[in-house]
């Protein structure tokens, strides 16, 4: 065998060799994203929504902003300390973007926020929101007030907000690793899916189930 013989064998083995690492790679991701990253799907019907006595805490409020500029310095300060300018930039993003942003109140200290998409035509987040329904993106407490029942009793004066606005269904999500679902239940939302979500091509592929599914285990 000649040297370009060689040459040309050794090439064309490396490159069989990547596209079998290249297959791996991808359905080890796949599997990982399947059955490594489940997300809890939860809602909630405001028709008759009174807050659980358990989840309220007297010390804490919410209060609704519309635009960055209703942030105060000392607000500004706070969370600047906690998530950088990166996180400021999310809030303004958020502000931009349409959606509702509540602060949340720890004995007249700010300690956190929530961002909320509102349905409408045309909105969707995970799935179609229409009028009257919401889907809380995050609620975030900052770290050293974390553990005190703040974030139930935030998520229950958010949806008695809510519902004050008119809205009748609200819909939450979250990894089922996260300790965060246990206030999710306790405000009163109700499971009722499984969602895996898959980033390929540069797409978000969500695979639904429902809560009993033994394919997703």
């Amino acid at each position: 065998m000649n040297f370009l013989n060689l040459y040309s064998t050794v090439k064309k083995k490396l490159a069989a060799e990547g596209i079998k690492n290249t297959f791996l790679l991808m359905a080890q991701r796949i599997y990982g994203e399947l059955f490594h990253s489940k997300n809890l799907f939860f809602s909630i019907d405001l028709s008759n929504y009174k807050p659980d006595e358990k989840s309220m805490n007297e010390n804490v409020t919410v209060i609704d902003k519309t635009s960055f500029d209703q942030l105060s310095e000392d607000e500004k300060k706070v969370f600047q300390g906690y998530g950088g300018s990166a996180l400021l930039d999310l809030f303004k993003k958020r502000f931009e973007s349409g959606h509702k942003v509540f602060l949340t109140y720890y004995s007249g200290e700010v300690v956190g926020a929530s961002w909320i998409c509102e349905g409408g035509p045309g909105k969707f987040f995970m799935i179609p929101l229409s009028e009257g329904e919401f889907f809380i993106l995050a609620v975030f407490i900052i770290e050293k007030f974390r553990s005190r029942g703040i974030s139930s009793a935030s998520l229950a004066n958010i949806l008695q907000r809510m519902k004050e606005y008119g809205f009748q269904k609200g819909f939450i999500c979250t990894k089922e690793w996260n300790y965060f679902q246990k206030s999710i239940k306790k405000a009163g939302f109700e499971l009722v899916g499984k969602v895996r979500e898959l980033k390929m091509f540069r797409r978000n592929i969500l695979i639904w189930s429902s809560v009993n599914a033994k394919d997703f285990p």
